[in-house]
């Protein structure tokens, strides 16, 4: 009995130890890749600013990225020599050792030279920058693909990032980063005097040597490497010889080694307190017979408690499931005969945020909305339907009280997630319906407070109550489809223009051009109902064709209209049928070519959605526009899982804040640090940001006051007609961007 519970603790510490080790990795992937990107973008920012020179912009933008990155010890480029060019201000050049010919760093800047990726160097200790560092190194690649700089700096030890510090696993786990070339790059039991002995050289042959002969009982050796994902686990000596229980993993991404270990007195230590118990019950056998029946007894029933509590629970987020709801339904219903109301609420984007950063990612952020959500709404029923998407029972109360319940806890959700270093403000949309106005059965309740939740979602309402009007609706878009099925051939289509504004000048630079559709027996159908329907038909590439020529005629008719339309763009947006479709490109070539339209006043709007399953296609597709003159907007960018990397991977030449964001700028401190945050990152990467959905005099001065380039919205005009748009412009019929801070009113100029 003894020898099992030994191999149950040896089965338990493996676990652990593994599980950290899981953690060690997935931390290292998440932290190299940020510092990669980062050091990929500086690169290029320094050589579109000025080239390779030391210069006051340079350092300008060296330091202020140092200073947004204080676990960073410093930026340097230096040239294919070795020899630095530039430093951030912290750093004395002139100390810094040439890092070609300092034995300490002339092996990883050599690798650099040539790689194609980043390069992470041995950790060494620079008293330039105050301690020991690790570093990194990027190599920056001229238009013929020859290395004409490296880029590099250092993460200090002991900084607190997530992976380099001694709190990222729990107590009284440790564990060690080992590099290929066996030198430690971390160890997070190291610390003062034993770091020189630790980090400057490597693993000594005779510590190798007793890790092979403790390896070869398991058919390994030395030279062997786990599998990805797989796990080595042993009994071996550490840096200070002291023996433990050491699982070892490999990730082939960096080349690392990583070990987690437990010493080998807190494993005896957990087996002594599981063997004296054990001992204990064998002495007192005979007289303890009944308490241990009694005990198995109860244990039984609480394993059955447990069982049950699992079957009505939903295990991610701990919430009371959907068969838990149906459950207590009843109970509640009649105990209610007053009325109350079911709340049916899901996540906006969340399946983006899934297939974009995973399950992991997405599968913590719903554990945290389960969290919000008991917050919030208190000891009221919250269930998770399933998915992303959540139930809420809720007492009777007015329709305005509950409103204002339901929008504090919207406001309460997007205060932002943070998970590893990825942050997600999170929104959602709520249904409503009441009982018994809109029914009594729980499956009516929850299929009208979906539909209200569709509804929510489609006019960005955040709210919205069920209506019979919805049952209509749905019946609707079968009627919308089989119009769809010749409205082009038809001629139901039209074009109009909502202008685009110059923030500083308040000149008209340019107009969208959107889609309407009239049909003689429904009428005008909004785009928000007609296009997702028409994207699943397969009907989108001739609309967007149709769109796009109507576009090019019209707007031959505006460049020469004022001196400030000579340079007059006119934005399209593109479907995501569009995008994947192989003609897409050559067909907008060919347009452009039969009208004879400068490419260089077309600009294509796009989202971040439709780069989640196929970025390189779209990526090649999207260069080739750009190539042909085209400027590329991303549109509605800030919507929950945009990227730094997707910037620096798209040719984009805009950044298009939505209009969501926009419309609560004057209200909500959340939405205006993450404008403000888009605005900052256009600037430092030299793309200037249109904000659309500008409604009022006070929006357009606090987005002009923060740096915005272009504004759109019902405050400068609506959508209009190609005649309106011409008249518009002729007449200089515009308004000035209001001073900051003045008064103005939330009225549209054409009504």
């Amino acid at each position: 009995m003894l020898f099992l519970q030994w191999r149950n603790i040896e089965e338990e510490v493996s676990l652990e130890l593994s599980s950290a080790n899981d953690q060690i990795i997935n931390s290292l992937q998440m932290v190299m890749r940020k510092y990669e990107t980062l050091l990929e973008v500086l690169g290029e920012r320094l050589l579109e600013l000025e080239g390779l020179r030391d210069s006051p912009r340079a350092r300008e933008l060296i330091d202020r990225l140092l200073q947004r990155n204080p676990e960073l010890a410093g930026f340097g480029l230096a040239d294919p020599e070795g020899n630095l060019i530039l430093t951030t201000q912290n750093l004395d050049r002139s100390r810094v050792p040439n890092l070609a010919l300092d034995p300490r760093t002339s092996d990883t800047f050599s690798k650099a030279l040539d790689a194609e990726r980043m390069v992470i160097g041995r950790t060494y200790h620079l008293p330039t920058a105050g301690g020991w560092i690790i570093p990194m190194r990027y190599p920056l690649r001229d238009g013929e693909g020859r290395v004409v700089a490296v880029i590099t700096t250092g993460l200090r030890l002991g900084a607190g990032e997530s992976l380099w510090s001694k709190e990222s696993v729990p107590a009284p786990i440790r564990f060690a980063v080992i590099r290929e070339d066996m030198y430690r790059q971390y160890g997070s039991y190291i610390s003062g005097p034993e770091m020189e002995a630790y980090y400057a050289s490597p693993i000594s042959q005779r510590v190798l040597e007793i890790y092979d002969r403790l390896l070869a009982r398991q058919g390994l050796s030395i030279t062997s490497r786990p599998e990805e994902g797989s796990k080595v686990h042993l009994y071996a000596p550490d840096f200070r010889g002291n023996w433990g229980r050491v699982c070892i993993g490999y990730t082939s991404l960096y080349g690392y080694y990583t070990l987690t270990a437990m010493p080998l007195t807190e494993v005896l230590l957990r087996f002594s307190r599981q063997a004296l118990w054990t001992l204990g019950l064998l002495l007192i056998f005979n007289g303890l017979l009944y308490l241990i029946f009694r005990a198995a007894i109860r244990q039984q029933r609480r394993n059955e408690a447990e069982l049950a509590y699992l079957a009505s629970h939903d295990q991610l987020t701990r919430l009371p499931n959907r068969r838990n709801l149906s459950d207590r339904f009843p109970e509640w219903s009649m105990s209610r005969r007053q009325g109350f109301s079911l709340l049916f609420i899901d996540l906006d984007n969340f399946k983006g945020i899934n297939d974009l950063h995973g399950h992991s990612v997405g599968d913590a952020i719903l554990r945290e909305v389960g969290v919000r959500l008991q917050h919030h709404f208190g000891d009221h029923c919250v269930f998770r339907q399933g998915g992303d998407e959540f139930i809420v029972l809720w007492e009777a109360v007015p329709k305005e009280q509950l409103e204002t319940i339901c929008r504090r806890f919207l406001a309460a959700l997007r205060t932002p997630i943070a998970c590893g270093e990825m942050q997600f403000s999170i929104r959602a949309s709520i249904g409503i319906a009441r009982a018994p106005r809109d029914g009594t059965r729980l499956e009516e309740l929850l299929r009208r407070a979906d539909m209200a939740m569709y509804e929510a979602k489609r006019l960005h309402a955040g709210i919205f109550h069920y209506q019979p009007r919805l049952e209509d609706q749905t019946g609707g878009d079968t009627r919308i489809e089989q119009a769809l099925a010749g409205a082009l051939e038809r001629g139901e289509f039209s074009v109009v223009y909502q202008p685009q504004i110059d923030a500083r000048s308040g000149e008209i630079v340019g107009a969208e051009a959107l889609v309407r559709w009239h049909h003689d027996t429904l009428g005008d159908i909004p785009p928000d109902r007609f296009i997702p329907i028409a994207e699943n038909m397969g009907l989108m590439r001739e609309i967007g064709l149709m769109v796009t020529e109507k576009a090019l005629v019209d707007s031959a008719s505006l460049i020469p209209l004022a001196e400030a339309s000579r340079n007059f763009r006119i934005a399209l947006n593109v479907s995501a049928s569009q995008l994947r479709d192989e003609g897409f490109v050559d067909a907008m070539i060919a347009l452009c070519r039969n009208y004879h339209h400068p490419t260089r006043t077309l600009v294509i709007e796009v989202t971040e959605s439709l780069f989640i399953h196929d970025l390189e296609h779209a990526r090649e597709r999207l260069d080739r526009l750009r190539g042909e003159g085209m400027e590329i907007s991303l549109d509605d960018f800030g919507t929950g899982y945009s990227s730094l990397s997707l910037l620096t991977r798209l040719p984009l030449s805009e950044l298009k804040i939505d209009r969501e964001f926009v419309q609560n700028i004057l209200t909500d401190s959340q939405d205006y640090k993450l404008i403000m945050g888009i605005i900052d990152l256009g600037r430092s990467l030299d793309i200037p940001v249109l904000a659309e959905g500008v409604e009022n005099r006070q929006q357009a001065a606090r987005l002009r006051d923060a740096g915005c380039d272009r504004f759109q919205g019902f405050h400068f005009a609506r959508p209009m007609p190609l005649s309106h748009l011409q008249r518009m412009i002729r007449d200089g019929w515009f308004p000035s961007p209001p001073p900051a801070g003045s008064p103005g009113e939330a009225d549209s100029l054409l009504g």
